[in-house]
């Protein structure tokens, strides 16, 4: 990402994510690929939603969605890209058509609250 450094120079942030163990050799690269003198490390953490694989039957036929839950509230419902297109396929009906009617059904679903 271009930035401005000190004195108004033009530069460059650089950023990484890796896990724990490849920091050494991402810091490796960053020192011998840039003219940096150092390099900023900060752990992150990742919130996640729970998710769950539901099936949801359209009038042509089934579609398998994953669903990001928070608690018993679906957040996320994405339906399988395969699935949506051998159904747009066999009914004629068009893939945005089909993953549309998809992502709805699944948001409509009930679920019990997730383990997480």
């Amino acid at each position: 990402m271009p930035i401005v450094m000190k004195k108004g120079r033009l530069g460059v942030l650089l950023s990484a994510l890796c896990e724990p163990a490849a920091e050494s050799r991402v810091l490796t690269v960053f020192f011998e690929a840039t003219t940096t003198f150092g390099v900023r490390i900060r752990p992150v953490r990742r919130a996640e939603l729970a998710r769950r694989v539901a099936t949801v039957t359209l009038a042509d036929g089934a579609v398998r969605v994953k669903v990001g839950l928070l608690g018993d509230r679906v957040m996320s419902a994405t339906p399988e890209h395969d699935d949506v297109a051998g159904l747009a396929e066999r009914s004629g009906r068009s893939v945005r058509d089909v993953y549309e009617e998809a992502a709805a059904a699944a948001r409509a679903l009930r679920f019990e609250p997730a383990d997480r």
